[in-house]
């Protein structure tokens, strides 16, 4: 086999495993597409095996080499790299993605704005992608109801393109602004459309994550044994699927309905947990958040020393990511 076909399946490969949600076994063969490309002086491609690379490297949870890879990458379509308007768009939003993960969420805004000058021509399921992207850096910068906006199109466009897998994704996002707005009902309503969407797909992956909304909408309705026995199940959902960030967030959901049951105790070992995950898996903005409420726990428990050591370290990730 010639180099250059090898290197076109080894592209094809990674791109097949991403999709498939195999993003582990991705990174391999867009690591040696992206290399080959490179031998054979094929830039345009070694960009779009390098794009696959780094949605493979942010699937398994690894950020940072992530930020990386596309940072290279635009790098060089900014120097002058001919990719067609579509992967250029397709990298700034990624590396907006990245940025959101990370709690930089003024990076993620500038990515996703040079982003929207690129795709000015976008059809309706590429323009659908791009406004999950940008409610998402909405939600995680605060503007609730930017997220909701951006959101609720997003969710339609994914509806008419008959796109249900990532129709259930955003409905999952859309569910936690409405959440945070306080409309339980809209929220419950989101989350179990996406709940059933994954559960027919099998995807024990973004099941995890999905179990872990129901149980904070149910948490938020006051129903603490309901709340803590979905976190437990978005917990062994989570384990069996390898999601670090469903974990870590079922154990914090399961802190908070131990907090709301008069248990600090418990909540103290849940944020124990997830600060323990936190620290290995980041994100460091998310783990900042988790030290600040487990500091509060200790505090109400007579524990100042502790407290004090966890706010101290709270506002150092804060201070090291900003």
């Amino acid at each position: 086999m010639d180099p250059q076909t090898r290197a076109e399946l080894l592209r094809g490969r990674a791109e097949a495993l991403c999709r498939l949600g195999r993003a582990t076994q991705a990174i391999r063969p867009a690591t040696e597409a992206m290399e080959q490309f490179r031998a054979l002086g094929r830039p345009a491609d070694e960009v779009i095996a390098g794009y696959w690379l780094a949605y493979a490297l942010y699937l398994s949870e690894n950020p940072a080499e992530a930020r990386s890879v596309l940072r290279a990458l635009i790098d060089e379509v900014r120097s002058g790299v001919d990719v067609e308007p579509d992967m250029r768009m397709r990298l700034l939003t990624a590396a907006a993605y990245v940025e959101t993960w990370e709690g930089k969420h003024q990076a993620a805004v500038s990515f996703l704005e040079e982003a929207r000058a690129v795709g000015a021509d976008l059809d309706d399921r590429r323009r659908a992608s791009f406004l999950s992207a940008l409610a998402t850096a909405y939600y995680d910068g605060g503007d609730l109801e930017g997220a909701i906006r951006f959101g609720s199109q997003s969710h339609a466009l994914f509806r008419a393109a008959e796109a249900h897998h990532e129709m259930a994704l955003v409905g999952n996002n859309l569910a936690n602004a409405y959440l945070a707005m306080g409309n339980l009902s809209r929220a419950a309503e989101l989350v179990a459309d996406a709940h059933r969407e994954h559960e027919l797909a099998g995807d024990e992956h973004e099941l995890a994550t999905v179990l872990d909304t129901e149980a904070r909408v149910r948490l938020a309705r006051g129903d603490v044994d309901g709340s803590i026995e979905l976190a437990m199940r978005a917990l062994r959902s989570a384990e069996a699927a390898g999601n670090q960030k469903a974990m870590s967030d079922a154990q914090v959901t399961m802190a908070r309905a131990a907090i709301q049951a008069g248990r600090p105790q418990e909540a103290i070992a849940a944020y124990e947990s997830a600060a323990l995950r936190l620290r290995e898996h980041g994100p460091q903005s998310r783990l900042a958040e988790v030290l600040g409420e487990w500091a509060d726990v200790a505090a109400g428990q007579g524990d100042h020393e502790r407290a004090y050591s966890l706010t101290r370290e709270a506002l150092a990730r804060v201070s090291r990511g900003a």
